[in-house]
């Protein structure tokens, strides 16, 4: 028996189901239930389980808050009435609380004093399980994992930081390099007391995650590296330029087209916030620095000892239409995961495959480790 919600763990607007589908329309696994639409990116929604979609609790058009179910599948033999009393315990959104060393505080972001001065902000989200730490990539920010943290914050507490340079961080990054950036993390989940840790890193956020594994194996429960730096893959030297040099929003546009399989999911609002946060002080000199210190040559191919054996603590997730970086040479044993319908963004243009891909990594890499 199956019966489960159909949900999206953000701010959207439902904008109907592109293929005429209906409560009463039998699903199966992956199969592209409805349109998601927030302010910054067009996404489908896909099922992640088989069933009926027996109920649908959202109209075309409708505005819903985060975490609201939006439909249910369920199986043929549950009943109405358990239906009925499935929608009337689901969770209704709300904070929930995360323990960071001897405190609790709601969702929310912190900002962490760095020890040589400036600032990492981090976004808090979850208060049960293993620990995960979110890293974004070359240009972004915690919002990056807009479709990802409150999803995998369900099962685990969720930390995701704007690296120096970044997003609400302090735009000084030193000479650039990744093992800089990686030390300023070091020290957040020091300050969080976050002895071990699930990392997820995306483009050069996985660069900085496998700095991390070098410095600090102990700390680390598992990896997952998302389109990565890594392995000897290098990163488009055109791309580079011009989104370190782009202020306006047609250029910011162009940038931004290029990181999706499909360029209409990019939405005017993510260009414009791009922008503002391009004509920061600061942010171009710090985008520069990293450039060109960390990303103009192929990244490095090794990866540390610890992962070289064979143990289910590395997950490489692709996109096979990345226009942005080459995918380098995987070791041997790492398992890979290449996703059919994305570029260089897969935890935004296929979230949900995503999200149980990473799950169930930290699921395995948990109970390796007991």
């Amino acid at each position: 028996m199956t019966l489960s919600a159909l949900h999206q763990r953000q701010v959207v607007e439902r904008r109907g189901l592109p293929d005429g589908r209906r409560a009463g329309t039998g699903t199966a696994i992956g199969v592209g239930l409805v349109e998601i639409e927030t302010t910054k990116i067009v996404n489908s929604l896909e099922s992640q389980h088989e069933g009926v979609l027996r109920r649908q609790l959202a109209k075309p058009g409708q505005t819903m808050r985060c975490g609201e179910p939006i439909g249910i599948i369920a199986t043929d033999e549950v009943s109405e009435s358990a239906i009925d009393d499935f929608i009337a315990q689901f969770p209704r959104t709300g904070p929930t609380h995360v323990r960071v060393g001897e405190h609790e505080s709601p969702d929310s972001s912190l900002t962490l004093e760095l020890p040589a001065g400036g600032r990492l902000r981090c976004t808090t989200m979850g208060n049960r399980g293993s620990a995960v730490v979110f890293l974004h990539g070359f240009g972004g920010d915690s919002n990056t994992w807009l479709f990802n943290q409150g999803r995998i914050a369900e099962h685990h507490m969720t930390f995701a930081f704007d690296l120096p340079g970044h997003g609400g961080s302090s735009k000084r990054v030193g000479e650039g390099s990744i093992e800089e950036l990686a030390e300023s993390v070091r020290y957040g989940l020091d300050r969080l007391e976050l002895k071990c840790v699930h990392l997820v890193g995306h483009s050069m956020g996985a660069a900085v995650a496998l700095a991390l594994c070098e410095s600090r194996p102990g700390r680390i429960a598992s990896l997952s590296l998302i389109a990565p730096v890594a392995f000897g893959s290098h990163v488009d030297p055109r791309y580079l330029s011009d989104f370190t040099s782009a202020q306006r929003s047609r250029d910011v546009q162009r940038c931004l087209a290029l990181l999706f399989a499909d360029p209409k999911a990019v939405r005017r609002e993510m260009v414009e916030a791009v922008a503002r946060y391009k004509r920061m002080d600061g942010v171009t000199d710090a985008l520069n620095a990293i450039a060109a210190r960390s990303l103009r040559e192929p990244a490095h191919r090794e990866i540390s000892i610890p992962l070289k054996s064979p143990t289910n603590r590395l997950l490489v997730l692709r996109g096979t239409h990345d226009r942005i970086v080459s995918p380098g040479s995987v070791p041997d044993g790492v398992r890979v995961a290449a996703l059919e319908h994305s570029g260089h963004m897969p935890h935004m243009e296929e979230p949900g495959l995503v999200n149980q891909l990473l799950l169930d990594h930290f699921t395995n890499a948990d109970g390796e480790g007991a």
